[in-house]
């Protein structure tokens, strides 16, 4: 699977999504250094993830097919949670596969 991300104006594809099953929603990216994305469906709301036991990826949040909110997570957080309502989460994370998204999500701005 892939995606189609546009923050800001900007607009990058992200290959070898794989959508997560109800048991993988529990452990996501946990113990898995070389994973590919992974891909979460949640009813709407403002769930918490947590990145115990995950190495720094990215956190993309979104409502409705559209970004509302992301941020790059790092390792060991007990509590991670958008400002806005989602139903869809896409982690990606910042490994050999994925780190030439990395400029992508970084604000060169900040």
């Amino acid at each position: 699977m892939r995606a189609k991300i546009k923050i800001n104006g900007k607009e990058i594809v992200i290959e070898n999504i794989k959508k997560v099953s109800a048991v993988g929603k529990f452990t996501g990216l946990m113990f898995r250094k070389n994973s590919q994305a992974l891909l979460f469906k949640f009813s709407e709301g403002r769930k918490a993830i947590h990145s115990l036991f995950c190495h720094p990826f990215v956190a993309v949040w979104i409502l409705e097919g559209k970004v509302v909110e992301y941020k790059i997570i790092d390792s060991w957080k007990f509590s991670i949670k958008p400002e806005k309502d989602f139903d869809t989460l896409l982690e990606v994370p910042l490994n050999d596969k994925y780190k030439h998204l990395l400029d992508f999500f970084v604000d060169k701005n900040q």
